[in-house]
C-alpha cells in the first residue's frame, strides 16, 4: 500500500498546481496551525482518525492505514501556499479531485502497481473515502469554506455542518458497499494481508 499512498500524495501536490494564479490571501487550513504544534498534530490525528473510520469496512489493517494516511497526506495542496507560490491552499478539498484521485489510483491498481492485493473497485473507493473524509473533518471542524469548485475558480464555498456529517457516512457507505461486493465475487477470500 506503499504505492497507493505515494501515487495518491503525488497526484495531490501535482493536482494542486491547477490552482495557479488562483491563491487567495490567508486561505484557511494547515498554514494558520503553524504556530501552534500540538494544535496541529491533532488537526493530522483527527483526519487520520476520519480516514480510518472510512475505510474500517475493509477490516484490513493496511488498508484501514493507507486512507488514514490519504485522508492526511492530501494536505500537500498547502505547500504551495505556505511558500508563497500562486495557489489555492486547497485546490484538492474540490469535487474534481474527488473524481480524479480514484480514477488514478484505479487505474494503478489495474495496471498492476498496487500489487494483487486490491482490485480497481477497492482502490478507487479507498481513495474516494480518502478525499471524503478529509473534507468531511474540515467541515465539521468549524472550517466550512472550501473552494470546491477548484480549479476552475478558488471562490470557497461554505457548506453547511450536517454536510461534513454525510460525507463522512458516504466515505463509510462506499467502501463497506464496495468490499461487500468484493467478498460476494470471492476476490478478499484469495488475499491475505
Amino acid at each position: 500500500m506503499v504505492v497507493f499512498t505515494a501515487a495518491f500524495t503525488f497526484s495531490s501536490f501535482l493536482f494542486s498546481f491547477l490552482s495557479w494564479g488562483q491563491a487567495i490571501p490567508k486561505s484557511p487550513g494547515i498554514p494558520q496551525l503553524e504556530s501552534d504544534f500540538t494544535g496541529l498534530l491533532v488537526h493530522i490525528g483527527e483526519h487520520a482518525a476520519l480516514g480510518a473510520l472510512a475505510a474500517l469496512p475493509t477490516r484490513r489493517a493496511s488498508f484501514i492505514l493507507t486512507v488514514s494516511l490519504c485522508a492526511v497526506l492530501i494536505d500537500v495542496d498547502h505547500i504551495g501556499s505556505f511558500l508563497g507560490l500562486p495557489m489555492e491552499g486547497r485546490a484538492n478539498h474540490s469535487v474534481l479531485f474527488a473524481l480524479v484521485a480514484p480514477l488514478i489510483i484505479s487505474t494503478l491498481s489495474y495496471k498492476g502497481f498496487l500489487g494483487k492485493n486490491i482490485t480497481p473497485m477497492v482502490a478507487g473507493s479507498l481513495a474516494l473515502a480518502a478525499v471524503l473524509a478529509h473534507v468531511a473533518f474540515d467541515i465539521t471542524s468549524g472550517d466550512p469554506v472550501i473552494p470546491i469548485w477548484s480549479p476552475f475558480t478558488a471562490i470557497p464555498v461554505a457548506i453547511p455542518y450536517f454536510v461534513g456529517i454525510l460525507l463522512e457516512i458516504f466515505a463509510f457507505l462506499i467502501v463497506w458497499l464496495t468490499v461487500k461486493r468484493w467478498n460476494r465475487e470471492g476476490g478478499a477470500k484469495e488475499i491475505t494481508t
